[in-house]
C-alpha cells in the first residue's frame, strides 16, 4: 500500500481487509473494494463518485484497474468515468442508462459538501458516462493467481451478480445478500418469488465462502443471512406474513422484518411480472 492515509480526500475511508483486499467506504453510501492480484486488480463498484476515486485507487497499487459492477444503480457506477476497463452486468446496461444521471450525483456531492467534505461543486465533470464491456452469468476475471467469477443472481435488479473469489473463497455480494434492508420494492427488482428462487441457487456459493462482503453493511460469515432470507421470503409467499407498510422516494411497499435483516417489497408483484407497479 503506498498511502496510509485512512480518510482520503476526506470522502473515502480505506481499510484493510483479509488477502489482498481493500474495503473504500465513501461516506457511509456504499462500500467499494478492491481486489489486487498478481497482474490486474479489480474494483468492484465505484459509488457515487463524490471524491476521486481514482487517486485514492491509484494511491493502493500501480496494477492496471478493471472496474466490475455488481448492478445498475447510481450508488454503484457512478465513479466509472474515472476508470478506463469498465465491466457491467448485461442483463443492467439498459438500467445503467438511467442511473448514470449527473443529477444523481450531484445530490450526492451536495451531501457531502454540507458535512464539509468532497470536492468542490465546479470540480463535477458533467460526462459521467463511459462505455462498458458486458458480462453475463459465468464470467471469469483472472487476475493472476486469483480468479473472480461472477454469478448471477436476479432479484434487486434483473442483472445483479455475486462475484466470488475462488482461490481466497471471498464472496462480493453488492446489494443482493446483507444484513440489514433488502430492497425488493423498486419498479427495476424482479417478483419475489423469482428472488427467491435466486437465493436457493447461490446458497452453495454462499457455503463456500469463508466471508461475504457486502456493498452496504458489515461482512458476514455463513449462511445465516441467505436461510434468514430463504425463510422470510417463503413465509411472505406463502401467506404467513405480511409485515408493515413502507415508503420510500415515493415508492410503496412492505417491510417483513427478521432478525438480522428485512425485505422490503412490492405486495403487487410476488410472483409473475405485471407492469403495474407501486402507487407513486
Amino acid at each position: 500500500m503506498k498511502n496510509q492515509n485512512v480518510n482520503l480526500n476526506k470522502v473515502y475511508n480505506l481499510s484493510r481487509v483479509p488477502e489482498g483486499v481493500y474495503s473504500i467506504d465513501e461516506s457511509g453510501i456504499v462500500n467499494l473494494y478492491l481486489i489486487l492480484g498478481e497482474k490486474k486488480a479489480m474494483l468492484v463498484d465505484t459509488g457515487m463518485a463524490s471524491g476521486n476515486l481514482a487517486g485514492v485507487v491509484s494511491g493502493i497499487t500501480d496494477l492496471s484497474v478493471i472496474v466490475v459492477n455488481t448492478h445498475g444503480h447510481c450508488d454503484h457506477i457512478c465513479g466509472n468515468y474515472q476508470f478506463e476497463t469498465i465491466y457491467a452486468p448485461e442483463k443492467d446496461l439498459k438500467l445503467m442508462k438511467t442511473f448514470s444521471n449527473i443529477s444523481l450525483r450531484i445530490i450526492a456531492i451536495l451531501k457531502n459538501l454540507a458535512k464539509g467534505q468532497g470536492p468542490k461543486y465546479s470540480t463535477i465533470k458533467r460526462n459521467n458516462r463511459k462505455p462498458v464491456i458486458p458480462f453475463g452469468d459465468g464470467a471469469v476475471f483472472d487476475l493472476g493467481g486469483r480468479t473472480i467469477r461472477a454469478f448471477e443472481i436476479p432479484g434487486h435488479t434483473r442483472g445483479s451478480v455475486l462475484l466470488f473469489d475462488e482461490q481466497n473463497r471471498l464472496l462480493f455480494s453488492g446489494d443482493s445478500i446483507q444484513r440489514g434492508q433488502m430492497w425488493m420494492f423498486l419498479k427495476e427488482s424482479i417478483p419475489l418469488a423469482s428472488y427467491l428462487e435466486s437465493l436457493k441457487k447461490v446458497r452453495d456459493i454462499v457455503i463456500k465462502s469463508s466471508i461475504v462482503f457486502p456493498s452496504h453493511t458489515e461482512s458476514f460469515a455463513g449462511t445465516e443471512v441467505v436461510d434468514e432470507l430463504i425463510n422470510g421470503i417463503g413465509n411472505i409467499l406463502n401467506g404467513t406474513a405480511t409485515g408493515d407498510p413502507f415508503r420510500k422516494f415515493f415508492i410503496e411497499g412492505r417491510k417483513y422484518d427478521m432478525e438480522s435483516c428485512c425485505v422490503i417489497y412490492n405486495p403487487r408483484r410476488l410472483f409473475a411480472e405485471r407492469r403495474e407497479g407501486f402507487n407513486l
